[in-house]
């Protein structure tokens, strides 16, 4: 690489003389000439040399090629600004940039680090300037640089190769067992998905089962309450009808009753005292004159045989009211009988109907109770299969991940530097050109 010196406008060696070559192809000196040709001479063979030279771990050129790189390496860090010609076109310069990373990038085995950044320092002024402006150093290096790009093409192919074959037999053993996964994973869908519908009409069977029974017990509730309603009346009536009779027979006539055996048999003044106030409400009830209602109680505390004429009046219309009170009680009683009968009829048919309602309801309850298990079952199950779909894909992901990554820096290698570099060496178009001082 001697060859570089001239070819980037600065002395080979600190001291010497500048060969400063024009920008747009200008005369160089023969000095310069010489110094290129031998620079040509000694970068060929170390070309050829490269692959004893890999053997060296150094990765160095050699000899004195090594010290040529070296200081052309620290002249052109050393050169002036004025001196390093620039890149104009904004596209160019890009490219440039991805050429030179690309360079750098090369590994010390198959470069050596001095050797890549004399070649990566040297794009903008090589490879940069536009073919039919290139002098034979400046053609040189880039057919240098084309060099270790291709090598490089090479490199990432055979790594991608190498991946490809330590990964093919691995690889297809763990689709297989993603495949078995992905198949399991499905089928546990499917189960839950069916047992979702088994659940949802058990669902709705429920649902209907408790609105029937719901039902079925106000129907129940509601018979039960008629017939009590039916009874309590008949009950009150009877109540009634028996006070109307002891009134008749114990406290307006003075015999002893016959109706009511609890009543009756009771001889107590406090008794009598209760029974005078019954007898005084019925008699309210029946509309009767208030002054009646009013000479009751005194009346009712005498004999027959001691009360008055008014008060012997009083009592024979009292008794004229209870009696026929007595008598509408007793039809009353009658025609309530069967209608109570038939309300309880209507409420054990209620209850037997509710029953079997409840019943239906608590069947379909333990079917909608295994199902919703079965659900949950199968939910876990297919949870489970999808975490080991996940796990078994990752692996694979992992497996073919060494392959995949040396595809992208084969494609990015491609697509990025090598596409530049062939745009700007003059096999396509290339825009933009060098500016020298």
């Amino acid at each position: 690489l001697g060859l570089l010196g001239p070819a980037l406008h600065v002395p080979l060696q600190p001291g010497g003389s500048r060969h400063v070559l024009m920008a747009r192809g200008g005369a160089t000196p023969a000095s310069a000439q010489d110094a290129a040709a031998q620079g040509l001479g000694s970068t060929a063979g170390t070309t050829r040399a490269r692959s004893s030279s890999r053997a060296n771990r150094g990765g160095k050129c050699g000899g004195a090629a090594t010290a040529v790189v070296a200081a052309s390496a620290q002249e052109v860090r050393k050169a002036p600004a004025i001196l390093r010609p620039r890149i104009t076109d904004a596209v160019v310069k890009r490219k440039c940039d991805a050429i030179s990373r690309a360079v750098l990038e090369v590994p010390d085995q198959d470069l050596s680090s001095a050797c890549r950044s004399m070649l990566a320092a040297a794009v903008d002024m090589s490879v940069g300037v536009p073919k039919q402006d290139r002098d034979v150093r400046q053609a040189a290096v880039v057919g240098f640089i084309g060099m270790v790009l291709a090598d490089r093409e090479k490199s990432l192919e055979a790594g991608l190769g190498a991946a490809r074959a330590a990964t093919e037999g691995v690889e297809a053993a763990a689709q297989a067992v993603v495949e078995v996964a992905v198949a399991k994973a499905a089928e546990a869908r499917e189960r839950l998905a069916a047992a979702e519908e088994v659940r949802q009409a058990r669902q709705k069977a429920h649902a209907a089962a408790e609105a029937l029974a719901k039902e079925a017990a106000e129907k129940a509730a509601a018979a039960e309450a008629a017939r009590s309603g039916e009874e309590a009346a008949l009950l009150v009536a009877a109540l009634e009808r028996d006070m109307c009779e002891v009134g008749c027979a114990q406290l307006l006539r003075g015999e002893q009753a016959g109706c009511s055996e609890s009543v009756s048999n009771s001889g107590s003044a406090q008794e009598i005292e209760k029974q005078i106030a019954s007898l005084q409400n019925i008699a309210r009830k029946l509309s009767m004159e208030e002054s009646l209602v009013l000479m009751f109680p005194t009346m009712a505390r005498k004999s027959p045989s001691a009360r008055s004429s008014l008060e012997k009046a009083a009592a024979n219309m009292l008794e004229d009211a209870f009696s026929k009170h007595a008598q509408a009680l007793e039809v009353k009683l009658a025609a309530g009988a069967p209608a109570v009968e038939g309300c309880g009829v209507t409420a054990e048919e209620a209850k037997r109907a509710g029953a079997a309602a409840e019943a239906d309801r608590q069947s379909l309850s333990e079917a909608l109770a295994e199902a919703q298990r079965e659900h949950e079952r199968l939910r876990r199950e297919l949870a489970d299969s999808e975490a080991e779909q996940r796990k078994l894909e990752e692996e694979l992901r992992a497996v073919r991940r060494p392959g995949e990554e040396a595809r992208t820096l084969l494609e990015a290698f491609r697509e990025g530097p090598l596409r530049a570099f062939l745009a700007l060496r003059g096999d396509g178009s290339c825009d933009g050109g060098v500016a020298g001082p």
